[in-house]
């Protein structure tokens, strides 16, 4: 989708966070656990360094999403959501930078792809997709527009610009898998009714900030406030509902929030067998793989317990 860098503005700048959040706390207190001696604790500086650093391009993307054409432009609410699960995004691509000991470029290329992985997660379909599919080509599609967005939000500001563009490019158009679980579901929906099939791009597993991307989506996805979303979601689509419901049933399950907070955890820990297999094939990143898929699962199970008891 060829846009015009115009549409690509910043109206104002947003409060940046200057103290650890909850997510970040609880990673550092897991990562304590499942990598003692490894990990000795990040301070909150080390955490928010990089939202300070790239305010700019934090406001390009909050921007993008509340300007016109944006899906979500009018629903304050969930244009929330997506803000809190990019700067959760963004501190855990500090946070896995700290614990593998990244280069200070590896650093810029995962920091500057966390904050402009979901740029396009606002944008309309074009015309020509029916309406019945325009959300899951918004869904499949935002990887791939957002990185040639991205190409094109550089070049509108070269002052932006790093040496390493490429990567971080690669690192966006590839962080939704292919992924088994969800995104796989609606990948077939859209394919079996569309005239035109989506391929999704596929992660090299020797491409170190693909893999980080992915991985901190993925544990943003899990915490409570991307699992809050997701529900949200599901509660508003009649199609979820039906799912959800009719998976209630058959199981014999007291309450359709408890499956629409497991349906929503089945993409995460999808996820995190995905990072698991990359982090086996990479070489500097195998030793990881195990001990950091145990840290994503325990966060999800915790983030689960937390949702049912409030």
């Amino acid at each position: 989708m060829d846009l015009p860098t115009e549409q690509i503005t910043l109206i104002k700048e947003y409060p940046l966070e200057t103290s650890l959040s909850t997510h970040a706390r609880i990673l550092s207190e897991l990562a304590l656990h499942y990598f003692p001696g490894i990990y000795a604790g990040a301070m909150p500086s080390e955490m928010v360094v990089a939202t300070d650093s790239y305010s700019l391009l934090i406001a390009a993307v909050n921007n993008r999403y509340l300007d016109d054409p944006s899906t979500i432009r009018e629903n304050p609410t969930l244009f929330e959501s997506f803000r809190i699960h990019n700067s959760e995004v963004l501190e855990t691509t500090s946070f896995y930078a700290h614990l593998f000991d990244l280069s200070d470029n590896q650093k810029k290329i995962v920091a500057t792809a966390a904050i402009l992985h979901d740029i396009a997660k606002s944008d309309p379909a074009p015309d020509n997709i029916p309406e019945n599919l325009r959300s899951d080509y918004t869904l499949l599609m935002h990887p791939e527009v957002g990185a040639n967005l991205v190409q094109i939000l550089m070049s509108a500001h070269p002052e932006w610009e790093t040496e390493h563009i490429d990567d971080i490019i690669e690192a966006i158009r590839c962080h939704s898998g292919p992924m088994p679980g969800f995104l796989a579901e609606r990948l077939s929906f859209y394919n079996a009714q569309a005239t035109v099939q989506i391929e999704l791009t596929e992660i090299d597993p020797g491409h170190t900030p693909s893999i980080i991307l992915l991985a901190a989506d993925m544990m943003a996805l899990g915490s409570p406030t991307g699992v809050r979303k997701i529900v949200q979601l599901r509660e508003q689509s009649p199609y979820f509902t039906a799912q959800d419901e009719g998976e209630r049933v058959r199981d014999n399950r007291g309450s359709i929030h408890e499956v629409r907070i497991d349906s929503a955890l089945r993409s995460a820990y999808s996820g995190a067998e995905m990072v698991r297999s990359l982090m086996t094939q990479h070489p500097q990143l195998k030793n990881f793989a195990e001990k950091n898929f145990n840290l994503m699962t325990h966060y999800f199970k915790q983030t689960k317990s937390e949702l049912l008891a409030s």
